[in-house]
């Protein structure tokens, strides 16, 4: 009997998860950047953009629960922008992206349902930086079919 139940548990804790349509496993921008780290990345290659004097480098890419994207960013703001950065669109988690890391900050995780990147992959973002005064810097298009992601989206 317990042979069964075991199995039976398993099952019913997997159909609970993927129940949870908004993604309850990543409900922290802490949790967020763990899962990101620690998560295996899907892309075969990195991104380069030139937006608003700031590079952006998407270098990591990882399925997270709930059909979600972790998007992991390296920005390097222009020297005449104080703080940096954030990127939209992206899921509102709770905790800031600047907690407990200096107003320079360079690397940005961003997570966002699968269904954004329509079908071909495809998602325009938005880099906005300064703290407290916030300045839009730019749009930039991410493709992850060209970073070699095959079934996102």
């Amino acid at each position: 009997m317990k042979r069964r139940l075991v199995p039976l548990v398993l099952l019913v804790g997997a159909l609970g998860l993927s129940g949870c349509g908004g993604g309850a496993e990543v409900s922290t921008q802490a949790r967020a950047d763990s899962m990101i780290t620690a998560g295996q990345a899907i892309n075969s290659s990195s991104a380069h953009f030139r937006v608003g004097g700031a590079g952006v480098q998407l270098v990591k890419v990882v399925r997270l629960p709930a059909k979600m994207v972790g998007l992991r960013f390296i920005v390097h703001p222009p020297s005449s922008v104080l703080g940096c950065c954030t990127l939209f669109p992206r899921v509102g988690l709770t905790g800031s992206q600047l907690a407990g890391r200096p107003l320079n900050l360079r690397r940005v995780d961003v997570v966002e349902p699968e269904s954004s990147f329509g079908d071909g992959g495809r998602l325009d973002m938005l880099l906005v930086a300064g703290s407290p005064d916030r300045v839009r810097l730019g749009r930039f298009t991410i493709d992850l079919r060209s970073l070699g992601v095959t079934t996102a989206g």
